[in-house]
């Protein structure tokens, strides 16, 4: 199998422009994407001249790309035969396969006209040209495809079929490229045979009034197919992927249960059923122009993905895995990767090397170096040499995390700004500078210009400087002098292990596409990671417990020098608690260590520091992660890796890798999902969540134009918004937001996948739970919480310090209250985080002049307004709920059931408006009752049973955590105004 993309020419791309020559001079040629016409339109523009097609293979040419603007070179891979009247009447006919090719003579009954054929190189493939006479061309002029698969008593092979292209269809030619044979080959090439005369039989066969029985039939005035839903609910990843799949495969090979005998009737195929005895073998129908389906018989139908799950003994709409499986199996089919997290995991290199240990050149001046290299294959060290051979030329390299930019420093000789307050450096044209992109703020234009920029983690670079919180209020400016540094950079190297296109294209827009471009990638693996990846845990009774640990925790006791990486703080301190209970002494990397002097010294050198130190144990967490890099052998026992969700996949593998020794053996347990938002989870592609931003924009502006006074105002706002969305950096943002959506929607596999691509060894393991594992680990964890709350009451620590006067600022006089103990912060910071969210959605929806006024503020304010933003999805939220009006429902103390009015209504507002994804609505709510409790819950209201009914009962009311947080929040919304900009505001 050769491997090809349009962005190179194909192989022998010479030798295949040259053979046009042997080409007739009128045939009417479309250059291709292997077997894909890619030019909009092609089946109607005009002639091509045949050189024009030669200088796209060997040459290219620029395009733009649909889905981002943006401009990229393109070669095609050969030619196609536009077939029918653009070529004066050629026909194809296309013998799939060797029991294809019985079904021709048995269709013919006589022998065929020799012609021009050629072959694909595949077994028992080829095709035939033929002339359509003229007296048959008028009455072909609607004729387009028409395909076989049994005829008397002959039938195909599964996977073979007859076919007959004319209209609107084309045919590769040869030479062109063939991904699996390297290239399609001329049997009878039009040099040494003629094109031979269609037969009449045949010209009447593909008459589409002509019907098999030998009766002729009038055209199908149309379908009769209603129109019917053929996707996946939501702009989900599968959808896209089915999308993808459905239209790149034929009808034929989607609809491809050889029982079916499709007979072609005007613009409909009918066919037998493969559910129910048909008599006529005319109840299966398919729309050639919609490729939906129906059975009259069974009163079912659909598309692609419906199809194949009633092809199985499905009925109804597939859902949850069998969707999956349904998507993947198409996928396949279609030649797509059906493992492919998302799109935009690509990198297209001009450069391939493997190596070991990267190297490189110097890159002149000027030049964009985007390298991807593995994990621990040189690619600092190389970046070293360089700095040290430009020694006298100034430098930046800007991260994302402190803890890595340290660490890089020393290995490059580098000055870190903010740890030695080197801000009087930053105007020497050749000062060496390492700096977080947040310290941008503090450089002049000026202060650029002729620096080397280096951008290592890249792709954590580019996320945090478009997603990153620290950024909230002075992005914009970060932003603008980002994109300063770029442009006025003598060389910019951009590296990182797990590099993609988008990532780059993003650099390389910012920086100027003017620009020389290096993409280098280093396909050296290296020896793989054993990694015993958990799969599912079984409890004593053998019942599946998928999100149990305990196993792996087990494990970890009986290790002798473990290695801990988790994304949960909380679990890196109960560990932390728990080893060092029986005795061991160990080191936690973390968010309240990080800070500390023995941290730092651990920092600049690991592996100094453990030789020295000998550890125990090794806990770190993603505060730490960049900056650690341990590469002694045989030091530690295991590797134990815990994510809850919190990081990306590329973290996770990055997290695991940074202990180099891949003779550890690495325990994995992964959350099958991510902290998933149902409100933004279901956007997994850039374009539909680009849209669903605007869209949002437009909705919530309209929401805000009630008022005369404001409509001017919110009018600008809405424009400039809009323009904004079209943006590099918003279009950017569209990409990391789409990944993230889609990896938190399937966080484990997601995981398993790259693990695989990478070449690691994986070893799914399926384990008993430990109960006594489990109970340590819930026990520490509670010790652990109340430890933390009592930090936060007493303000021992800065950290308790700082989250105490959050809490009073989100509750003003709540120390005052009686409620205010450890008990309470441990309830809102960990046992029940969403407990004052809860009682604020509750306030405002009695006040819902304030919550207008919230949302208008939120807007005028610069906050980011889109879909990810946990502010907008809260005051949407409390929107979407005040149109409930619940107040009248929460004040009554009657008994509820299905049967109420009341209740039957709100079900009523909710599905049949856009409510339904604003208040979180889902299929599992399908009674009244169950809306109800659900919309209750969203402001901390139960719903009790008695009696065969169901009641708000009214001491709920009365709890003195409830009363305490709404009298705090009377105060906190009553100074509104003054915390918040008015209306009229400008935003910024």
């Amino acid at each position: 199998m050769t491997d090809w993309t349009p962005f190179q020419p194909v192989p022998h791309a010479s030798a295949i422009a040259a053979c046009l020559k042997q080409i007739p001079s009128h045939w009417s040629l479309t250059p291709l994407w292997e077997k894909r016409p890619y030019r909009e339109g092609w089946q109607q523009e005009p002639f091509i001249p045949h050189q024009e097609i030669a200088r796209l293979l060997q040459e290219g040419e620029q395009r733009v790309s649909k889905r981002t603007g943006q401009p990229y070179h393109a070669f095609c891979s050969g030619y196609g035969l536009r077939l029918g009247d653009p070529s004066e009447g050629l026909l194809a006919v296309d013998i799939d396969g060797s029991s294809a090719d019985r079904l021709l003579k048995a269709l013919a009954q006589e022998s065929l006209p020799e012609t021009v054929t050629w072959t694909s190189g595949k077994p028992g493939r080829r095709q035939l040209l033929y002339q359509i006479p003229q007296a048959y061309r008028e009455r072909l002029q609607s004729f387009r495809r028409k395909t076989l698969t049994e005829w008397e008593t002959v039938t195909t092979c599964a996977g073979e079929l007859l076919e007959f292209r004319y209209n609107q269809h084309q045919s590769v030619l040869p030479p062109s490229f063939h991904r699996q044979t390297g290239e399609y080959r001329w049997l009878l090439s039009p040099e040494d045979q003629e094109i031979a005369i269609a037969p009449t039989w045949l010209c009447e066969f593909l008459d589409p009034t002509y019907s098999p029985q030998g009766k002729t039939k009038s055209p199908a005035s149309g379908s009769g197919i209603r129109s019917i839903y053929t996707g996946v609910t939501g702009n989900s990843q599968l959808s896209q992927i089915i999308d993808k799949a459905t239209s790149r495969l034929s009808l034929e090979e989607i609809y491809h249960w050889s029982g079916h005998q499709f007979q072609e009737i005007g613009e409909t195929w009918r066919g037998y059923c493969p559910r129910h005895q048909s008599q006529s073998g005319t109840a299966f129908t398919v729309n050639r122009h919609t490729g939906e389906w129906y059975c009259f018989g069974c009163e079912v139908g659909g598309g692609a993905l419906q199809y194949r799950h009633f092809l199985q003994g499905g009925n109804g709409l597939p859902r949850g895995k069998t969707v999956q499986t349904l998507a993947t199996e198409l996928a396949t089919e279609a030649g797509l990767d059906p493992h492919l997290a998302t799109p935009h995991q690509t990198y297209e290199a001009t450069e391939i090397i493997n190596q070991p240990y990267f190297n490189w050149e110097t890159p002149s001046e000027g030049t964009l170096m985007a390298v991807k290299s593995r994990l621990g294959s040189g690619k600092t060290t190389w970046l070293a040499q360089v700095v040290a051979e430009l020694r006298d030329e100034g430098w930046l390299a800007l991260g994302h995390r402190n803890s890595l930019l340290l660490q890089s420093s020393q290995r490059w000789g580098f000055v870190h700004l903010q740890t030695e307050q080197a801000f009087d450096l930053i105007n020497v044209p050749n000062s060496q500078l390492a700096l977080c992109v947040d310290s941008l703020h503090h450089f002049s234009p000026e202060a650029f210009a002729g620096k080397n920029i280096i951008l290592d983690e890249a792709i954590a670079v580019v996320t945090h400087l478009l997603t990153g919180d620290t950024l909230k209020q002075k992005r914009d400016k970060i932003l603008q002098r980002f994109g300063e540094a770029l442009q006025q950079a003598k060389r910019i190297f951009c590296l990182d292990g797990m590099l993609t296109d988008w990532c780059v294209d993003y650099l390389y827009q910012l920086a100027g596409r003017d620009r020389p471009l290096i993409k280098v990638e280093n396909c050296y693996q290296g020896t793989p990671l054993q990694v015993k990846f958990l799969q599912d845990t079984y409890d004593e009774k053998g019942n599946k417990k998928r999100s149990d640990r305990s196993a792996l925790l087990q494990q970890l006791w009986l290790s002798s020098k473990p290695v801990i990486c988790t994304d949960s703080q909380l679990e890196a301190e109960a560990l932390d608690q728990l080893l060092a209970d029986t005795g061991k002494q160990g080191i936690r990397i973390d968010s309240k260590t990080i800070s500390e002097p023995e941290i730092q010294t651990f920092l600049k050198s690991p592996n100094q520091y453990i030789t020295t130190h000998c550890p125990d144990y090794l806990i770190y967490t993603p505060a730490a992660e960049a900056g650690i890099d341990i590469s002694l052998k045989n030091y530690f026992s295991d590797q134990f890796c815990l994510f809850f969700g919190v990081l990306q996949t590329n973290a996770q593998l990055q997290m695991m890798s940074r202990l180099r020794d891949v003779d550890v053996t690495r325990w994995l347990w992964c959350s099958h999902y991510g902290q998933l938002n149902k409100q933004t989870v279901q956007f997994q592609f850039p374009e539909p969540l680009l849209e669903a931003i605007q869209s949002l924009i437009l909705k919530t502006g309209n929401t805000l134009l009630a008022g005369d006074d404001t409509t001017a105002v919110v009018e600008e706002f809405i424009k400039e918004v809009t323009d904004a969305t079209q943006d590099n950096h918003h279009q950017t943002f569209c990409i990391l937001r789409a990944i993230h959506n889609h990896q938190q929607s399937y966080l484990w596999e997601s995981l398993y996948q790259i693990l695989l691509q990478e070449g690691h060894e994986v070893e799914l393991v399926t384990l008993d739970r430990s109960s006594d594992a489990k109970q340590q680990e819930k026990e520490a964890k509670e010790a652990i919480k109340l430890k933390n709350a009592e930090t936060i009451y007493q303000g021992k620590t800065q950290q308790g310090k700082l989250e105490q006067e959050l809490l009073k600022k989100q509750l003003p006089n709540i120390e005052k209250s009686s409620i205010w103990t450890p008990h309470f912060i441990k309830k809102v910071f960990y046992d029940d985080r969403d407990f004052i969210t809860k009682q604020e959605r509750l306030w405002l929806i009695y006040h819902p002049e304030i919550a207008q006024e919230m949302m208008q503020s939120f807007w005028y304010s610069g906050i980011e307004p889109n879909l990810s933003s946990k502010v907008y999805q809260q005051l949407s939220l409390i929107q979407g709920l005040i149109s409930l009006n619940l107040p009248p429902l929460l004040a009554s103390e009657k008994c509820w059931t299905n049967h109420s009015p009341e209740l039957q209504q709100l079900q009523h507002k909710i599905q049949e408006t856009t409510l339904a994804s604003t208040v979180k609505v889902t299929a599992k709510q399908a009674t009244p009752i169950q809306v109800f409790r659900h919309v209750l819950r969203l402001v901390g209201v139960k719903l009790t049973r008695q009696n065969g009914g169901y009641y708000i009962l009214g001491k709920q009311w009365q709890e003195p955590e409830r009363l305490a947080v709404l009298a705090c929040l009377d105060r906190r919304f009553s100074l509104f105004k003054k915390d918040y900009p008015a209306v009229s505001t400008k935003w910024r």
